[in-house]
């Protein structure tokens, strides 16, 4: 993705967004309201900020809105949908997706093998043991038919 492309590219995910994430129907639940949200890398957030800035000097551009927010920062948005950014999406990944439909979960392979147990005996002089893990964990999806990725 580049600053040139990146408003493009969201447009071209937007169009394969399942009918069931847009409209609530996924759930079984009438007027699901559960905002859907566009995510993407730190970098692609900072070439979309850097996008939809030059192009606002000209014209909004169609869908995007940039809001300022009284804290003094700012929210990107497209069609009513929040883009957000994460530090472990990788730079060629985006995604829409609710956020109960984003889990934390750990690798499970590196899980039980970086694990130790200290005796508190010997340092506080506690009669307790203290357990530490050291492990691997990231964004999950729990539905992926409730997502559209895009992969570039």
């Amino acid at each position: 993705l580049t600053q040139a492309n990146i408003l493009d590219q969201i447009r071209l995910l937007y169009e394969i967004v399942p009918e069931t994430l847009l409209d609530g129907t996924n759930t079984g639940l009438t007027g699901d309201l559960e905002n859907v949200k566009l995510y993407l890398s730190t970098a692609n957030y900072r070439k979309l900020e850097l996008a939809v800035s030059n192009t606002i000097a000209q014209n909004q551009p169609a869908g995007f809105m940039l809001m300022y927010n009284a804290d003094g920062s700012t929210t990107i948005r497209f069609l009513g949908h929040e883009i957000s950014w994460s530090s472990g999406i990788p730079n060629n990944r985006m995604f829409f997706a609710k956020p109960s439909n984003l889990i934390v979960g750990t690798d499970q392979i590196s899980d039980i093998d970086n694990m130790m147990m200290i005796d508190l005996r010997q340092t506080t002089g506690e009669q307790a043991f203290q357990i530490v893990r050291y492990f691997s964990f990231g964004t999950q999806v729990n539905d992926l038919n409730n997502i559209a990725l895009s992969i570039n």
